[in-house]
């Protein structure tokens, strides 16, 4: 059954790649035959996930088949099923099945769609492998899989330069923290002699005796490959420019899939992590700097999508955070949250922008509600979820982190975790405000988009609600299941008695966030929050410039990497390819026809001339015999 669900989506990906898109087939036709692989790996995956809790939830390891014997290396394609793994397995087979039913309405207008279902297809199976994975090199497999195909759908119109150069430059970035990720492969084999994560894991708790600096630079190369892929400093450029692609691909890859392969990975290898207390620091640091970095810039961003791109990195360098002070099973949490509540703001968005004719600008929204209100309300939900509002998803998720990180990440990191909170409240509640308050800021009839658009909200707006009930907490009368459920698997700080301290703290970071919103509420509520900020940008003018213009990070990576390598690249192309390679082949070329022109000249097309040479090579081989014998 796991073999199965795991090939679904790739055998849905053949389908519309070889069969339907060369024979044209309507946009109906692939979008069914897209669908449906993975809404039926989804219901497989909660088949199976019944079957494994009945069994007690006990770790085991499907062999498919044995790929590499080479020497003392050995690396089978195994599956490891267990409680991260079939937690994900529903996350993605589930969130992605409601993505690909809306990305049938969102695409409407598409001549054909059997190439896009391809690429989403293929997709969720080299995500679906990188989770399911039993060693590192198959991990690997997975992790490059979801890089080549982002970098296919991020320029999935690729007939605009904007489009294919996004899609470049996520696939080059990735490229860098993935040597990381190779590195840490090596060394890890190196050192502990195998890449299964269940032998790993034995190794460590039996006690093997392992460097200090060697597992620094092993968890270190791993956090560099988490960088990559889940948008970290100072690999985090490439994200906001994801937003090249379809709206649907941005919700797949922001709430489901790519960024979320960082921090599965950093909680897949807990065990290991914890041995690097260095690591962990460098880990809560770059987290924590991410998240406040990233809501720095959201704020003044009036593209809809950017907005959500920025906040999808913020909410990451929380994960990332919880997973640098040891609470990697709080990371989880909030990754499992945050997937709910991004693809419902995700698909919101894009709902709005079809609306809209494809308008992504919020200066040019407003008005919505009267006119959207399914989408407005679900997208309302997902604001409150992200934003914190208690008894919502991303309220428990997020206060868990926010706790943890007080009691073993300090009062410093717990700070920033904290002005990033009233942050995301603020640049959500401005968003929410912008677009669908005020008056109208555009020309021509709006209306609720179709069926197949809006039901997938209504689902995930459920699921934004009561996804975080399974995170309840003992101070608030739960009993935090997933914690629980995770517990056997995940390598976790403890997590502290002190309800006192965590309900002034749940008290301070709410009354904050209730802040937050009003203010944004009041300044942006009829839709003059950008003439508002204009208006009272003198003071806050350079500050204002720095956030909109994103720190100017693109140039000055430009100025540094980008600029000298293009540089560097005509140099060796002018020395190396013009003169020493060109020239060589060029030169040899002329010589032998030099000697070709010389020779060609003896040969004038005189009969008798032609002759006497013959004769004459007679008479030189028949002196050459005699006289050599």
């Amino acid at each position: 059954m796991y073999l199965l669900i795991t090939l679904l989506p790739l055998l849905g990906a053949g389908i519309n790649g070889l069969l339907l898109l060369p024979s044209r087939a309507s946009p109906k036709v692939s979008h069914i035959v897209g669908v449906l692989p993975i809404a039926s790996a989804f219901i497989l995956a909660v088949i199976a996930f019944i079957d494994f809790m009945a069994d007690g939830g006990t770790a085991q390891t499907v062999v498919v088949y044995q790929w590499l014997a080479v020497d003392n290396l050995t690396v089978p394609l195994a599956l490891l099923i267990d409680r991260l793994s079939m937690l994900m397995l529903l996350i993605v087979t589930g969130i992605g099945s409601l993505i690909h039913l809306f990305a049938g309405g969102y695409l409407h207008e598409e001549q054909s769609t059997a190439r896009f279902f391809s690429y989403l297809n293929l997709f969720v199976f080299m995500m679906l492998l990188l989770i399911l994975s039993d060693n590192l090199l198959v991990m690997f497999i997975g992790w490059e899989g979801v890089g080549l195909c982002s970098y296919l759908l991020i320029g999935y119109w690729f007939t605009k330069d904007d489009n294919a150069k996004a899609g470049m430059k996520a696939f080059i970035v990735n490229r860098i923290g993935d040597v990381g990720f190779l590195l840490a492969i090596f060394l890890t084999f190196q050192t502990f002699g195998t890449l299964a994560f269940p032998e790993l894991r034995q190794l460590i708790i039996s006690g093997t005796t392992v460097d200090d600096q060697t597992i620094f630079l092993i968890t270190l190369c791993l956090f560099i490959g988490a960088c990559g892929k889940s948008a970290q400093l100072p690999l985090h450029i490439w994200l906001p420019d994801a937003m090249a692609g379809p709206t649907p691909v941005s919700a797949l890859i922001h709430a489901a899939t790519m960024v979320t392969a960082g921090i599965f990975m950093l909680s897949r290898l807990s065990f290991m992590f914890v041995l690097a207390p260095v690591t962990m620091q460098i880990i809560a640091i770059v987290g924590a700097l991410t998240a406040l970095l990233a809501a720095t810039i959201a704020i003044t961003q009036n593209d809809i999508k950017k907005v959500l791109a920025y906040s999808t990195v913020s909410q990451l360098g929380y994960m990332i955070m919880a997973c640098g002070v040891g609470a990697f099973g709080a990371g989880v949490f909030h990754l499992m949250t945050h997937a709910c509540f991004k693809a419902l703001l995700f698909l919101g968005a894009g709902s709005v922008i079809v609306a809209l004719h494809h308008q992504q600008d919020l200066s040019k929204m407003g008005g919505l509600w009267s006119r959207m209100r399914i989408t407005a309300s679900c997208f309302l939900v997902g604001v409150l979820a992200i934003a914190g509002v208690p008894g919502l998803a991303g309220f428990f998720s997020k206060d868990e982190i926010l706790f943890l990180t007080y009691s073993h990440g300090g009062v410093s990191l717990w700070a920033i975790a904290a002005f990033t909170a009233l942050l995301t409240a603020f640049y959500m509640a401005r968003l929410f405000c912008l677009a669908f308050l005020g008056t109208a800021r555009f020309k021509g009839k709006v209306q609720e988009t179709s069926s197949v658009m809006w039901l997938p909200l209504v689902i995930l707006a459920i699921l934004s609600v009561s996804s975080g009930w399974l995170g309840i907490p003992e101070v608030l009368g739960g009993n935090n299941v997933l914690h629980h459920y995770l517990e056997p698997v995940l390598v976790s700080v403890a997590h502290p008695d002190d309800h006192t301290l965590e309900l002034i703290l749940m008290s301070v970071t709410t009354g904050m966030m209730f802040l937050a919103m009003f203010v944004a509420y009041y300044l942006y509520r009829n839709g003059h929050g950008i003439i508002t900020l204009a208006l009272s940008a003198g003071v806050l003018n350079p500050l204002y410039k720095l956030s909109f213009h994103k720190y100017w990070l693109d140039e000055l990576y430009s100025l540094m990497f980008v600029k000298p390598g293009h540089r560097l690249a005509i140099l060796v192309h002018k020395i190396i390819d013009v003169k020493i390679i060109d020239g060589l082949v060029n030169g040899l070329s002329q010589g032998l026809m030099s000697i070709a022109m010389t020779t060609s000249n003896s040969m004038t097309g005189n009969v008798h001339r032609h002759a006497l040479v013959f004769l004459l090579g007679l008479a030189s081989a028949a002196l050459l015999l005699f006289f050599g014998n």
